[in-house]
């Protein structure tokens, strides 16, 4: 827009320079004589003057074209601020929506972790191929890695009982997860007891009983 307002300056200036030279061209007394004689100043007196006139005419003319363009170019990039101002808005308010979503998962995902338990949770080591158990035996850090053909939620203390398959008295034990404790320990004595599971397997702690002990707990 910069380089057609410049245009429409040069344009006026050249108008008034060939005003300018159109008047110049009568003298005083050229003009005196002109009124006596009922001459109006603006008609053509030489051949100059009519091509003066012809030059200022044309001069207008693409003045007024100019003007046209240039009112032109104002109005489209006003409609260009227009439009960039209300998508600007828009983004903005997308942006907002979007951050406003994110916050809702944030705070909806660590709720629904915690409630779940580990019994809850799918196992990616039951089905077909059998549950992983893993236990540990006495105060041993390196846990035994077993199966069983059942899935979890169906096997018993009496199935755990028949892998680890040891003789003698022992203390049972699961890790499992409480929903107001969290990771716990749970004790199991009846042979029909389901064994509670922990992130989709067994994890069991055998611990022998020393000799003298409740009967409690069965004998295998």
């Amino acid at each position: 827009m910069g380089w057609m307002y410049d245009q429409v300056i040069d344009t006026r200036k050249q108008l008034e320079s060939l005003k300018h030279l159109l008047l110049k061209d009568i003298t005083d007394d050229e003009k005196m004589l002109l009124d006596e004689a009922g001459v109006e100043v603006t008609d053509p007196v030489c051949s100059s003057c009519q091509d003066n006139n012809d030059k200022i005419s044309n001069l207008e003319k693409l003045l007024s074209q100019r003007d046209q363009q240039l009112m032109e170019l104002k109005a489209e990039v006003l409609h260009l601020k227009t439009r960039d101002k209300y998508l600007t808005s828009e983004i903005d308010e997308r942006n907002v929506q979007i951050s406003k979503l994110k916050l809702t998962i944030d705070r909806k995902q660590p709720s629904q972790d915690n409630g779940k338990t580990s019994r809850d949770k799918p196992t990616s080591g039951s089905g077909k191929a059998g549950t992983k158990i893993l236990y540990y035996l006495g105060t041993s850090t390196t846990p035994y890695l077993s199966s069983c053909p059942k899935s979890l939620g169906e096997i018993t203390l009496r199935d755990f009982k028949n892998v680890v398959n040891r003789t003698g008295r022992y203390r049972y034990n699961f890790r499992t997860y409480d929903k107001e404790v969290g990771p716990v320990k749970e004790e199991l004595v009846e042979d029909g007891a389901l064994l509670p599971t922990w992130e989709g397997r067994i994890v069991g702690f055998v611990e022998e009983l020393p000799p003298g002990n409740s009967l409690d707990h069965i004998e295998i």
